[in-house]
């Protein structure tokens, strides 16, 4: 793309959470992105937009019994991952569960990380 500079996907997310004007709306559309913190505050925030886009959220947090009615809430595809981000191994287990739903994790700008 010439001399232009890539702009990190979820630069969209994070500037007022208006992905639908987004010029990077079709390229979020049926990924899968996991976000951690999406119990409440910013993290649902983006969880409910993402998904309102198209996006197969995994939302992950050490509340489960929140994560799990926002994953019912979306409307898309979505599973709820009860996650504590400063354990090793439970970060493992939430990759290899999205994996195993999805098939996929997306990488890069695509992974949208919050801490609440």
């Amino acid at each position: 793309m010439g001399d232009k500079k890539a702009i990190p996907l979820w630069s969209c997310a994070f500037v007022g959470l208006q992905l639908m004007g987004c010029a990077h709306h079709h390229e979020i559309y049926n990924k899968v992105i996991v976000i951690t913190g999406a119990s409440s505050g910013f993290g649902k925030g983006v969880a409910q937009r993402l998904a309102a886009q198209g996006v197969h959220v995994v939302v992950a947090a050490r509340r489960t019994a929140l994560i799990e009615e926002l994953a019912r809430e979306t409307g898309n595809p979505a599973i709820a991952v009860t996650t504590d981000v400063s354990n090793e191994d439970v970060v493992e287990r939430l990759a290899r569960t999205t994996i195993a739903q999805f098939g996929r994790v997306e990488a890069g700008d695509s992974i949208i990380t919050t801490v609440i």
